[in-house]
């Protein structure tokens, strides 16, 4: 039997080479939810993640869908990324490292 697989789906967000990025042709990734109308919520297991994920029926993995631009999860995260550069990142919505 095959291991599930875990899809996720971001919204582009306007850092690094995206910070100039054409407002006009932003594309909520609510448009996933209006065209795969068969997914359904899953319940959250970790409230720090930025994703919300969905199954598919007799779907193997989830869907996970992370909406920075339209729909912000700063109040829950958790997250410390750490840049090519080997600075810390505390948040994707700041230009401070």
């Amino acid at each position: 039997e095959k291991d599930e697989i875990d899809l996720r789906f971001i919204e582009l967000m306007p850092i690094g080479e995206a910070v100039n990025w054409a407002k006009e042709k932003f594309i909520s990734n609510d448009i996933i939810l209006e065209k795969v109308r068969e997914l359904t919520p899953t319940p959250r297991e970790d409230i720090s993640s930025p994703a919300v994920y969905y199954r598919l029926p007799n779907g193997k993995g989830k869907v996970g869908i992370i909406n920075p631009i339209s729909c912000k999860f700063c109040a829950n995260c958790n997250r410390v990324r750490l840049t090519s550069r080997g600075q810390l990142k505390l948040c994707l919505h700041s230009n401070n490292e």
